[in-house]
């Protein structure tokens, strides 16, 4: 009868939907809510051959289903859900452990993102318009994810404020791509630190984080390029960068910084060349190529800063070398102790970084250097800078190479320095710097001139009626074991509020600079020297009387 056929007919339909199901690998479902069959036995055998599932203004319902069950899910995208996200217990997936691409774009009520630490295969995530989100990790985060994107533009159908607060995928050793998009009014902390990230793309055109404080980017060794906003970053942002080309800490408007290309400086200044990415009333910038003690003392910063960590630390320059035995040079604002040496140099007074500093030490060289960005940014800094110190580059010839002294409407006229130390640079043979206080040169064997003058300008100096070019601010000047120092100046010297000249081993050097008549600076040198120095005589100011000559009484080895 047609009732016995019914039963039948059931079962048939049972073995069809089954069989479907069994064969099921993709899901996509468009505006449509999809009820399940409620059958536990159809469950379990989709949950075992689904490899991806796609949603989008829609959903995917049963009672008894819950994401978690679907062990072999390798894709989910769930973009603009009819309901919202019901994330239970947070373990929504845990055991997923194929999970390797998952899209929630467009669900604007989720505010917690699930725990994602069970998806140890996830590589892409993408939270596009997610603006409900008040913070992303970093726990609940695999480390295997290598892609992240959270774009929080304003969307036809809704233009809700993006909530979010602090974004953290530190220890995230696998991510390479990172991309903020929108407007993120609420976002203060963001710390990438242990990625693989190489650019952080912070323009105004992509990201608006107008309460940004703090960016971490500890041992985000690939880094190579931050885009700033074009008017830097917010004011009181705490800057942390230690990647393979430089270590950064900008806080507390003062920042330290240790670049070992000088290409990436041009990522610290603005593309305007008008200031740093980080506001700061004073800098301390190295550049050189550390050398291994320097990588252990920096391992040990970092550990005593902590990745990640929120705690206000400062963390201070390397102290360099010192070239005083049982000394060290200091930094800041800390005086160094009386110290002597055999030859009386080390007596000198001691280099002092002023507070916007510039050190360029070993392994550091301009050939590379060809951009207009980071010849631009160059001559920013110098000009910023309030003292300089050079030491121990054996391949820098000048301070500055000739074709990075001016490009485009940029200019590098030194107009804040003061002070310069140069020590232990063989291969320095000239120099550019005439707006000083305080000149410090040692150990460098090649240099001839200080300041070499070109012949236009000597032609003018010599119809001058001083006949000499003025230095109107240099008060000290420490020469040291330049064997073949000739001249401080191509041209005649003017220094009237020079105080003090120190001078050893510059058995070549004949000159020095006309003083004031007001002044009588004491020149502290061998005494063999002083008296082969060559004179113009009293009426032009330039006569060993209006030095006072010391002599210290052991400069020369005794004799065995």
């Amino acid at each position: 009868s047609c009732q016995d056929l019914q039963p039948e007919q059931d079962k048939k339909q049972d073995r069809q939907t089954m069989d479907f199901f069994k064969s099921l690998w993709v899901i996509d479902i468009c505006n449509t809510d999809w009820d399940l069959p409620s059958s536990p036995e159809i469950i379990e055998k989709m949950a075992a051959n689904i490899r991806e599932v796609h949603i989008k203004k829609g959903r995917i319902w049963c009672h008894s289903f819950a994401w978690r069950q679907l062990h072999n899910l390798h894709k989910l995208r769930v973009i603009e859900p009819t309901s919202p996200w019901q994330t239970g217990e947070m373990d929504e997936f845990t055991d997923m452990v194929k999970l390797e691409f998952l899209d929630l774009a467009g669900d604007s009520t989720i505010q917690v993102l699930p725990s994602m630490s069970g998806a140890t295969s996830l590589k892409i995530l993408v939270l596009d318009g997610c603006v409900g989100l008040e913070h992303v990790g970093p726990e609940g985060l695999p480390p295997s994810l290598e892609s992240f994107s959270l774009d929080a533009r304003a969307r036809e159908d809704h233009k809700k404020e993006a909530k979010i607060t602090r974004i953290s995928l530190a220890g995230c050793a696998r991510l390479v791509n990172f991309r903020l998009c929108g407007s993120l009014p609420h976002l203060e902390d963001l710390d990438l630190s242990g990625t693989l990230v190489k650019t952080l793309d912070l323009k105004d055109q992509m990201v608006q984080a107008r309460r940004l404080q703090k960016i971490i980017l500890w041992g985000c060794m690939q880094l190579l390029s931050i885009l700033s906003p074009e008017n830097g970053m917010p004011k009181d942002t705490i800057l942390r960068i230690d990647c393979s080309v430089c270590h950064v800490q900008a806080e507390f408007h003062q920042a330290y910084a240790t670049i070992m290309d000088i290409r990436f400086l041009q990522t610290l200044v603005l593309e305007s060349n008008v200031d740093f990415c980080w506001k700061s009333t004073r800098f301390h910038l190295k550049l050189c190529v550390p050398a291994c003690s320097n990588k252990v003392e920096d391992q040990s910063n970092k550990k005593n800063t902590g990745i990640g960590s929120s705690a206000p630390q400062i963390m201070g320059p390397p102290r360099p070398k010192s070239l005083i035995p049982n000394a060290y040079i200091t930094y800041m604002d800390v005086v160094a102790d009386n110290i002597t040496d055999d030859d009386g140099y080390n007596s000198a007074s001691q280099f002092q970084p002023l507070g916007s500093h510039v050190e360029i030490g070993d392994g550091i060289s301009f050939t590379r250097v060809v951009s207009t960005g980071a010849m631009k940014a160059t001559i920013f800094v110098m000009n910023k800078a309030k003292s300089l110190h050079v030491h121990g580059n054996s391949s820098v010839s000048t301070v500055i190479p000739e074709h990075m002294m001016s490009i485009e409407s940029n200019v590098l006229i030194w107009e804040h320095l003061e002070s310069c130390h140069v020590v232990r640079c063989p291969k320095m043979h000239t120099y550019t710097l005439r707006s000083l206080e305080t000149l410090h040169i040692s150990f460098c064997g090649d240099l001839r001139k200080v300041f070499p003058v070109e012949p236009e300008i000597l032609t003018r100096i010599a119809t001058n009626h001083k006949g000499a070019l003025e230095f109107p601010n240099l008060k000290r000047i420490y020469l040291h074991q330049l064997f073949k120092l000739q001249q401080i100046c191509e041209a005649k010297m003017f220094a009237p509020k020079l105080e003090t000249i120190r001078v050893r081993g510059c058995w070549r050097l004949r000159c020095l600079p006309v003083v004031g008549c007001d002044s009588r600076p004491v020149v502290d040198c061998e005494k063999d020297w002083w008296e082969k120095l060559e004179w113009d005589g009293l009426e032009a100011g330039h006569d060993p009387s209006l030095l006072e000559a010391r002599h210290s009484a052991y400069y020369k080895k005794p004799l065995p």
